[in-house]
């Protein structure tokens, strides 16, 4: 068996792995160098026609006639996971949670990430339901894809030589799974997109538990921070406490700064404006997100209705201006002139574009922004938008307070993780502080770099 890594070897960037034996070929995403979440990815031709051509030089079979490709595999729905499935040959099945469906097909609608063909669409952790729109109406109804193989958790598929088994794991986002793959008397844990902490809890007993019992040949953990540790860090548990104070205290307009598909961070968001006395204001593509999630077991989302305390708001600068229908039903929408009447209710989604587009580059007196990035996030202190906004803030003699709970491991998790499944192998991928492996597991870990790979014998 064979690891490659084509993007994903540095702290913050894209994800593409492959995974290959004799006679089959796995990817686990379809990844690119991450953009600013704020700019709509895959809305540049050029950028996306580059980006496309170098993936296909590097994997052959992927866009065009080459070598067969047995499945690309999903474990979260994060953007720079996504953007180019449409791209990829309509003859390689894509294997996604109904969690991950949901996310990738409302952020479709806004030319933010690319939706899956129904035909291609095998699903991980039980059936898929998916609202889609019909026309140009908006209207929703139902649809079920019939699937050629249902992955469910502690249920192994075969696909190819491959034998894998998807595994549920807490995330900042909806349908999240880590993969134990087997083959060729090979086992491999794919630990993406995990962490020990958040609103919905977990311990990794499910992880460790397929690990007791044989030998765990490679550990691929993509995405850690080894240089933080649990007591410096803001919890989600606590991160709500911290948001209603802020809501509360402030005296005008609160403005939000976060990724609205990490539906964690959204729902402590909401919980923190309903309880502050203020309404949520989020944008079609939020309140799009919400309706597909709404009905799920994973994450009952409210729905985007003023009786939920959430209003939906289009920006200016939204590609699509596509008017979201609940049950027959128009989401309840509400004017920048109506919340500049009344700031003092609202708690309201910002991107850096609407400091301009749709505020004019001034900020009502006294606004408040609660900016919930990682601090390696490509808006982060830096540009001339951050300038701007700062700016703008201080001529609003408003505030600008920062706080963030991380989505991964943190350096306690890491140790005690790695630790219980002891490894032969451990690939660091996209890890804050990778280097200090070596201080813990120095006969264990192998570094890899792009376009690299590494044969388990």
């Amino acid at each position: 068996m064979n690891i490659k890594i084509h993007h994903g070897s540095t702290e913050y960037d894209d994800c593409c792995i492959e995974i290959t034996t004799r006679n089959s070929r796995i990817l686990i995403a379809v990844g690119t160098p991450f953009d600013d979440p704020n700019t709509v990815t895959a809305s540049s031709k050029d950028a996306k026609g580059s980006r496309t051509k170098s993936l296909a030089e590097k994997i052959p079979g992927l866009f065009a006639s080459g070598p067969a490709i047995d499945a690309i595999i999903l474990t979260s729905a994060h953007v720079d996971n996504t953007p180019f499935l449409q791209d990829t040959l309509e003859t390689i099945p894509v294997y996604l949670t109904p969690g991950i469906s949901k996310l990738i097909e409302a952020g479709s609608y806004y030319g933010r990430t690319c939706a899956v063909p129904v035909k291609r669409r095998h699903v991980m952790g039980g059936e898929l339901h998916t609202l889609r729109a019909k026309g140009d109406s908006g209207l929703l109804t139902i649809g079920c894809p019939t699937c050629d193989q249902v992955m469910l958790p502690d249920k192994p598929v075969k696909i190819g030589d491959f034998t894998i088994t998807i595994i549920p794991v807490n995330h900042d986002t909806l349908g999240c799974v880590n993969l134990w793959i087997e083959a060729e008397g090979k086992r491999v844990l794919y630990a993406g997109d995990l962490r020990l902490h958040g609103r919905d809890r977990m311990s990794a007993d499910q992880l460790i538990r397929l690990t007791l019992s044989t030998t765990l040949d490679a550990l691929i953990l993509n995405g850690s921070h080894f240089a933080r540790i649990r007591k410096d860090q803001v919890h989600s548990t606590d991160l709500e406490d911290k948001l209603i104070f802020e809501m509360g205290e402030s005296p005008g307009l609160v403005l939000a700064m976060f990724v609205p598909s990490h539906l964690d961070r959204l729902m402590t968001f909401y919980q923190a404006a309903w309880h502050s006395g203020r309404i949520l204001v989020v944008d079609p593509f939020t309140a799009e997100m919400l309706v597909q999630t709404n009905a799920t077991d994973e994450l009952a989302t409210p729905l985007p209705i003023r009786k939920a305390g959430i209003k939906v708001y289009y920006p200016k600068d939204f590609p699509i201006q596509r008017t979201t229908l609940l049950h027959g039903k128009k989401c309840s929408r509400v004017t920048l002139e109506a919340i500049l009447e009344a700031p003092q209710k609202y708690v309201m989604l910002f991107r850096h574009p609407m400091l301009v587009a749709d505020f004019g580059g001034q900020l009502p007196p006294k606004t408040r922004i609660i900016y919930s990035y990682w601090h390696g996030c490509p808006t982060n202190q830096a540009g001339i938008a951050w300038k701007k906004l700062k700016a703008a803030v201080s001529a609003a003699k408003g505030e600008f307070v920062e706080y963030h709970s991380s989505g991964f491991q943190f350096t306690e998790d890491i140790l005690a993780f790695v630790w219980t499944l002891n490894p032969n192998k451990i690939l660091p991928l996209q890890c804050e502080g990778s280097n200090r492996f070596d201080q813990f597991f120095e006969n264990q870990t192998t570094y890899l770099k792009d376009g690299t790979g590494f044969t388990l014998k």
